[in-house]
């Protein structure tokens, strides 16, 4: 697909606020992030759907349900935009990769 010099400056400028974003939730840079859904597959939609790879998730798991809605709530500071957002770990990440295997935690959307 051909993407005018304007729309991949446009594209880069939100992919650096984003970055800014999960770096204010998360106080780290994350290893991946994963854009999927409507935004993805349609080009438009009423919010992003992300999955936030990190190193290593500590705590509880209202606590991950109250970092995916930081993250969530700095990204729609930073691009007026709502998010749907998952957080794994790396390994739980690598887990969930392998064939027929189902998803390690309940999941809102995933």
């Amino acid at each position: 697909m051909y993407r005018s010099l304007m729309s991949i400056l446009g594209l880069r400028a939100s992919y650096d606020r984003l970055q800014e974003a999960l770096r204010g939730a998360l106080g780290a840079k994350p290893l991946g992030v994963i854009l999927f859904g409507s935004m993805v597959y349609m080009g438009r939609g009423r919010d992003l759907d992300l999955l936030v790879i990190v190193e290593r998730m500590e705590g509880p798991p209202m606590k991950r349900s109250e970092d995916e809605n930081s993250v969530s709530r700095e990204i729609f500071k930073g691009l007026g935009m709502w998010a749907d957002v998952h957080i794994f770990d790396l390994e739980e990440f690598k887990e969930n990769l392998a064939p027929w295997n189902l998803p390690l935690r309940p999941s809102s959307g995933l």
